[in-house]
Parts: C-alpha cells; sequence; structure tokens
C-alpha cells in the first residue's frame, strides 16, 4: 500500500447480519451499491472520559477511553431496478430504514374495471402499494388504498378513467414502517481500493429526500449509526457490480395533495428513526445491541398559491384536517409521446414513488420561488391502523 489513495476509487458493499454486530463481508460483486461521491462519510470514534485529578500543575492527567461507535452517510440515487418488481441496490438499506418490505408480481385485469376499481382473477398486492397501471397510451400511477382477494381500489380516479379488460398491472416493491423487523447491517467501505474500513451492527437512523426539485436528478441521504468499527488492509473480495438501471430526472413527476394534481418545484421527505442502545458492563465495548425506538416521517413541499384559497390548504391546516400526499418519478419510453388527459408520457417504465395516506400540516409561510409566492408548507405524517404512516415503492 502506497501513500496518496485517490478516494473517487473507492467503493462500499452493504450486508445484512444474521447476527447482529457480527461482521459479515460481501460475498459477490452485486452486494456493493453505488453511492454518491459528494456526501459520503464515516466517522469511527471512542468515547473520551476525562478525569479531573487535582494535581501539582493546571495540566490534564491522561483521559481513559470507553465504548466505541460508528456513524456516517451513505447519499445514493434515487432510483428502481430496472426490472419491475425487483428491489433497487439499495434494498438492505431501505430495510434497515424502514423495517418492512414486499415484492408484489404483475397481474392481469379481468373485466368490469372502473377508475378506482380494478379487477383480477387474483393478485398479490397490498394496501399502501403503489402500482403502474399500464394501459396502453395512458399509463398512469397510483396508490392502493384497500383490497380485496380479487380487486384493488385507488383513493382517487385514473385520470383517463376506466382501463381496458385485460391491462396489465405491473410488479412492485414496496417498502414500509416496521421497526422491529429492520436488521442491521455490516457496510464495508474500500479507501482507494486498498483499506477495508468496516462499520459493524449498522442501523440506518435517517433517510432525506434530496433534489426532487424541477429539473434535477433526485437523491436520498441515508444517515447510519453502528456499534463497533474496524480498519485494515484490503482490496475488495469482488469486484463490484451496479444495475444498470438510470435515475429518472424530475420532470413527468408529480405530486398530488388529496388526489389532486398540484404544481409545485420541490419536494421533500425526512424519515428519522430514534435508536436505544443496549448497554451492558460485561461488554468489553460496552454497548451489545440496539433497537428502533420510534419512527417518524416528516416533510416539505412548496405548491403555488391558489388565490382565495380554492384548494382548501390553508383551511385545512388552521382546522387541523388531515391530507394525504402522493407523488412519483418516472424514466419515459424514449418513443412515447405525452398523453393529453394526464400530461404525462404514455409509456413509462423505472417508477419510484411516494405515498403519505395521512399527514398533518404543521407549517403554512409564504414562500418565494423566482419571485412568485408559493405555499412553503411542512407536514409530518402518522399511522392509522399502524405500519401505515408513509410507503415507498419502486416500479
Amino acid at each position: 500500500m502506497a501513500i496518496g489513495v485517490p478516494l473517487n476509487e473507492s467503493s462500499v458493499a452493504v450486508k445484512e447480519e444474521s447476527t447482529e454486530g457480527t461482521y459479515v463481508a460481501e460475498t459477490a460483486g452485486t452486494d456493493f451499491v453505488e453511492v454518491l461521491a459528494d456526501g459520503l462519510e464515516v466517522t469511527q470514534e471512542k468515547e473520551t472520559i476525562e478525569r479531573n485529578n487535582l494535581s501539582s500543575t493546571l495540566e490534564k492527567v491522561a483521559p481513559r477511553t470507553s465504548t466505541r461507535a460508528v456513524s456516517g452517510t451513505i447519499p445514493v440515487e434515487y432510483k428502481a431496478d430496472g426490472t419491475a418488481g425487483d428491489a433497487p441496490e439499495t434494498d438492505a438499506l431501505y430495510k434497515s430504514l424502514m423495517g418492512g418490505s414486499r415484492s408484489a408480481a404483475s397481474a392481469t385485469t379481468t373485466t368490469g374495471n372502473s377508475s378506482t376499481v380494478l379487477n383480477f382473477s387474483s393478485h398479490s398486492f397490498s394496501i399502501g402499494d403503489i402500482v403502474l397501471v399500464q394501459e396502453s397510451g395512458a399509463f398512469e400511477v397510483r396508490p392502493i388504498s384497500s383490497t380485496t382477494s380479487g380487486t384493488i381500489t385507488f383513493p382517487f380516479a385514473l385520470a383517463n378513467g376506466a382501463p381496458s379488460d385485460g391491462v396489465v398491472v405491473e410488479a412492485v416493491q414496496t417498502y414500509f414502517m416496521d421497526g422491529s423487523n429492520a436488521p442491521t447491517l455490516s457496510i464495508t467501505r474500500y479507501i482507494g481500493g486498498e483499506l477495508r474500513e468496516k462499520s459493524i451492527g449498522c442501523r440506518v437512523s435517517s433517510a432525506s429526500l434530496e433534489n426532487f426539485t424541477t429539473g434535477q436528478v433526485p437523491s436520498v441521504s441515508m444517515g447510519f449509526g453502528g456499534l463497533d468499527f474496524d480498519r485494515e488492509d484490503g482490496a475488495p473480495l469482488f469486484t463490484p457490480t451496479f444495475d444498470s438501471a438510470q435515475p429518472p430526472v424530475v420532470l413527468s413527476a408529480c405530486v398530488f395533495i388529496d388526489g389532486v394534481q398540484r404544481d409545485m418545484n420541490s419536494f421533500s421527505f425526512s424519515i428519522e428513526n430514534e435508536i436505544g442502545r443496549i448497554t451492558s458492563t460485561c461488554s468489553d465495548n460496552g454497548v451489545i445491541s440496539s433497537r428502533i425506538t420510534s419512527q417518524m416521517a416528516t416533510g416539505s413541499m412548496d405548491p403555488y398559491i391558489d388565490d382565495a384559497d380554492a384548494d382548501g390548504l390553508f383551511t385545512k391546516f388552521k382546522n387541523n384536517e388531515d391530507i394525504s400526499i402522493f407523488g412519483f418519478a418516472l424514466i419515459p419510453d424514449s418513443a412515447s409521446s405525452i398523453n393529453a388527459t394526464t400530461g404525462l408520457p404514455d409509456d413509462f417504465a423505472d417508477v419510484v414513488a411516494f405515498w403519505i395516506p395521512q399527514a398533518k400540516i404543521t407549517e403554512f409561510p409564504v414562500g418565494d420561488q423566482e419571485g412568485i409566492a408559493t405555499n412553503a408548507i411542512t407536514w409530518q405524517a402518522f399511522r392509522s391502523s399502524g405500519n401505515d404512516s408513509i410507503f415507498l415503492s419502486f416500479i
């Protein structure tokens, strides 16, 4: 190993741990995550215990060091896998963040569909899944608010009305809040491809959607904390391989409030996990494990002001009424045209989507977007029956 290691030759592998705090190395090139260069951080630290002893001088006596810990940030592009229904390569990070995950295969409708209810002989979709209805020339995305063994129901209608009999609803991967099932991770950073840095017993403590702004490429910044760390010489055990999916550009990326599409310049959400550490005097590190003790989703958006509160948002804020929030970004097919009803490409894939069924507006100041007045809204999601405050789907 030589002095002077190029940071741009670094890579990051993420593996679920079968036993919390027991390091797991990568087992294939697909265990690596394509990480953005800007914002990647790993901090290893030991708690310092000061000893305030009197002596013959004013100098400090030697401190002791106590528990070890590691924390950091992993920024990634907000993108799907490229194969509908398959988990994105960031799957382990989303599992550790949310806890709940599931996939549903594509299904073909039978007859008698309406703009809000689709019929099947059978399907595997669940409440909270966000699905792509592949009506020829009129693709649309909607969240599912209720299901039976043979139907799915949307909380608001498809803009193009009832789809044709036999329309295909695409496969989907969904993550939802279920902190009791969130796995811990071993995160390995190879610095310059020559130095192996291990972060052990990690939980994803936060995720922030960033750059969901007109014309930008959205990203998610994942914060994590772990129980222990190590560092050693060593190159990656496998050559990193990444999926071929591209991230969307925030164009034809729509946000709906209470089922109504609203024009805005930017949207963001933040998912925060409060992590409690389980400590033991008998441990050489003092910390033996951790648990997620609470989960919360908040966010912001800036819909343009509608005069006289025609959209009713301020009234809902004033009266403490609930709102729902739904949004998505996509990659259009290269040969697609624009649907006259939705304003969206008539054929698209690689959808990333979010669904917040119930939220409260917490702040409602006036914002400024290039001199144009906006509602600079902040919101907080909350649960209904449980494990349902926010859903993230990848199609």
